[in-house]
């Protein structure tokens, strides 16, 4: 009888030991990997949606270009100065920081935005017509078309004044096998003053990925060096 009691208890004890040993591992793998419930989401091969609530990914770095430059969505002309404010989706980033490599499922978003010009805000009101008619925080004085800088009651600087366009960065080596480092690149906009569109089609190489695979073959293609928060 206590024989039998040992055996199942001892049976018990491996199996025990079998889950933690497999729980543990599964939890390694989720580490260095995309979450299943994070990639990103595709109509078919080639049309992708705009993520969810990517503005609360990881931020690792804004640049900035002066009045007047061309936006790398479509060539077209962006009157007031631009900012591309990148996103990287959390999971992806921690396998990055813990591997130096970007697993698969990887998706980076550039979120573009434009300043304010200095016929649009009133000296007086402070309302901004592409601030959607609303009264900046703070009172703006005068904005400088060339530079794109603003005077205001609490100094000068460049600021934000709306969205126009994403692009977006999604490494799949089922989708994308021959494609260097099996990236796909998306480009939602330009838009004004409407919201960015639901979908998006595969872009070709010559509009997105010539210039990541000219100039960052050596990095999987990221131009990690620029980006502040993806330096080690």
């Amino acid at each position: 009888m206590f024989k039998k009691t040992g055996i199942r208890l001892f049976n018990l004890s491996a199996c025990l030991l079998a889950i933690a040993v497999t729980t543990g591992s599964s939890i390694a793998t989720a580490a260095e990997g995309v979450e299943a419930s994070a990639r990103a989401k595709f109509e078919s091969n080639t049309v992708v949606k705009l993520p969810e609530g990517y503005r609360s990914w990881t931020h690792i770095g804004t640049y900035f270009k002066e009045p007047g430059k061309t936006t790398i969505l479509d060539g077209s002309v962006i009157e007031g100065a631009q900012f591309g404010n990148t996103y990287v989706e959390p999971s992806a980033l921690a396998a990055y920081k813990k591997t130096g490599k970007w697993p698969d499922g990887t998706q980076f978003v550039k979120d573009f935005t434009a300043s304010s010009l200095g016929d649009e805000c009133d000296d007086k009101s402070g309302v901004c017509t592409k601030n959607k008619g609303q009264k900046w925080p703070q009172d703006i004085e005068s904005c400088d078309k060339v530079t794109g800088e603003c005077k205001t009651t609490h100094g000068t600087g460049v600021f934000e004044a709306y969205y126009f366009g994403a692009g977006y960065m999604v490494k799949d080596a089922k989708r994308f096998p021959k494609a260097p480092g099996n990236w796909g690149y998306f480009g939602f906009g330009p838009v004004k003053g409407t919201p960015y569109p639901k979908t998006a089609e595969l872009r070709p190489m010559e509009q997105c990925s010539g210039c990541h695979v000219a100039n960052r073959a050596d990095k999987d293609y990221v131009f990690s060096d620029l980006h502040l928060g993806l330096q080690q």
